[in-house]
């Protein structure tokens, strides 16, 4: 079987350096993702406990508004600090939403693995279409991507 042009001569020892090269590889992807995933969840603890922090300082405000009225406390006595809990309440809400707007929607899900197999008889061969020059480097000549595995 005649190797194709674009598939270089690679020795067993190559092909070892290569698979680690891409072992290495895998593993530094891995690691920046589990860092990102980290840093996503500390951000969305910050934000939470932010949230979380407004709505109590406006709860403690509403309960203390609630309290002076009931003191006597008139509202135009009570204008201020009604302003700045509502105020609060806004500023959670743009909050919350920034967050819900800002987070991008799950993605679907990848599709199916095509079946490789030459019309699906379990064959182990796997060829270019014709004509693909993006892969074999010419017109679909010999050189096109075809790989089968003989057994003696």
């Amino acid at each position: 079987m005649r190797r194709p042009s674009w598939l270089p001569l690679l020795g067993p020892s190559r092909i070892i350096q290569l698979l680690e090269r891409l072992i290495q590889m895998s593993e530094s992807l891995q690691s920046k993702i589990d860092a990102l995933q980290s840093d996503v969840e500390a951000e969305d603890t910050e934000i939470d406990s932010a949230i979380t922090l407004l709505q109590g300082l406006s709860a403690q405000l509403s309960a203390a508004l609630a309290a002076a009225s009931a003191a006597g406390a008139t509202e135009a006595q009570l204008a201020a600090l009604t302003a700045l809990d509502q105020t609060i309440k806004d500023k959670t809400t743009v909050l919350a939403n920034a967050v819900v707007s800002n987070t991008p929607v799950a993605q679907s899900p990848p599709p199916p693995p095509v079946d490789t197999t030459v019309g699906g008889q379990g064959s182990d061969t796997i060829s270019a279409p014709a004509g693909d020059d993006s892969i074999s480097g010419g017109q679909g000549d010999d050189d096109s991507l075809s790989t089968a595995s003989k057994k003696s």
